[in-house]
């Protein structure tokens, strides 16, 4: 379903060696009917926790010239 030429690019995916482009992302959300992020969870978190760091420490940018 993935279109992919072996399935030792799975075992990549599993053993966290290396992660799904964004197209194959989306298509592994369709085949297990999930949200993208909840694929990547520990991921997504990570994320969330460094956003919320950069926003609570410095203020937004302002762009005058428009």
């Amino acid at each position: 379903m993935l279109g992919l030429s072996d399935t030792s690019i799975l075992s990549r995916w599993e053993h966290g060696l290396t992660v799904p482009n964004l197209g194959q992302v989306f298509l592994l959300s369709r085949i297990y009917s999930t949200l993208p992020h909840e694929l990547f969870d520990s991921l997504w978190n990570n994320v969330g926790l460094e956003y919320n760091l950069l926003t609570q420490h410095h203020e937004p940018v302002i762009n005058q010239s428009i």
